[in-house]
């Protein structure tokens, strides 16, 4: 009996000292930048950063042309061309869904449909939202 005691004491403190818990795997999802300006525009150049990326970023429609170009690691460039409005830019992957509030999106330059810069970038933003199962953090 004492023995048996013991076993459950030993067993109590080793569970006691793994620290944290369970935790649950990583939930890959796919994550998309949203627009929100107070004009139409013809090209938006966009920063993209966040713990790691598991593709490039694809353009959110076809009526969209998209170039980007990986910085490092946790950052993207991210040019969208066509009718740049209100709405879904572009998706990308990324490896924890549950993590995507590390992740930001800025905008960098604008350019109207006249390929012409726009000098105040007040108005833009640009969020980044996951859907599905593993949005909640």
């Amino acid at each position: 009996m004492m023995l048996r005691r013991m076993r459950f004491v030993v067993v109590v403190l080793m569970a006691g000292a793994c620290g944290g818990g369970v935790t649950s795997p990583a939930a890959p999802a796919t994550a998309t930048a949203t627009l929100s300006s107070t004009a139409t525009d013809g090209a938006i150049l966009l920063r993209v950063t966040g713990p790691g990326f598991d593709n490039a970023p694809v353009a959110a429609n076809e009526g969209l042309l998209l170039y980007s170009r990986q910085v490092s690691e946790s950052e993207w460039m991210v040019a969208v061309f066509g009718n740049v409005a209100d709405g879904a830019l572009f998706t990308v992957g990324v490896p924890d869904g549950r993590k995507i509030s590390s992740y930001a999106a800025s905008v960098v330059q604008v350019a109207d449909r006249g390929n012409d810069l726009r000098i105040a970038l007040a108005g833009y933003s640009v969020v980044l939202t996951v859907s599905g199962p593993s949005s909640g953090e």
